[in-house]
Order: structure tokens, then C-alpha cells, then sequence
């Protein structure tokens, strides 16, 4: 199916695999904590130390607001819009 990256934003979310956490988790996570539908997510990029979570753009900030300060796995985490990196000051 296609894939438009225009509808969703894209979040940073402090947790990585180094906390053994995994695209499902994330999945997990926001099904049961922000009451997404798996359509409501998009791509999932783990990395080291932190995520990268497209999130449909109306739900983008129900989801800031349910799991910043979440604790997760005994660490609190921060989750917020992802800065891009081509973003040049306008």
C-alpha cells in the first residue's frame, strides 16, 4: 500500500534498543497508553538510544500529551516533535 509521509508527523521518543525495546513495543505502548489503532501508526525507526515514531498528524499531539513523562520500563520518557534535519531557519 502507499505510504504518504504528508499526512503523519514524525516523533522523537527517548527510548532505544539499548532498553531492549523493539517496534512492537512502541506499537504496544501507544495502543494502550494514547488508544491509537495500528492505521494510526506509521514507520518506526529504533535506534541506540531513542525512536523515531510517525504518528498521523491530528493524533501527534494526543500522543505527546499521554506519553511524555510516561514511565516506561523504570525510566521516564520524553516524546516530542522530531526536529528534521534539512529544517533550515526561515
Amino acid at each position: 500500500p502507499e505510504f504518504d509521509e504528508s499526512l503523519y508527523e514524525t516523533l522523537f521518543f527517548s527510548v532505544g534498543r539499548k532498553r531492549r525495546v523493539f517496534p512492537k513495543d512502541i506499537v504496544g505502548l501507544l495502543m494502550q497508553t494514547a488508544k491509537l489503532e495500528k492505521a494510526q501508526i506509521g514507520l518506526i525507526r529504533v535506534l541506540d538510544n531513542y525512536s523515531f515514531v510517525q504518528i498521523i498528524k491530528e493524533d501527534a499531539q494526543t500522543v505527546i500529551d499521554a506519553l511524555n513523562g510516561h514511565d516506561f520500563r523504570g525510566r521516564k520518557m520524553t516524546v516530542s516533535l522530531a526536529r528534521k534535519k534539512d529544517e533550515d531557519q526561515e
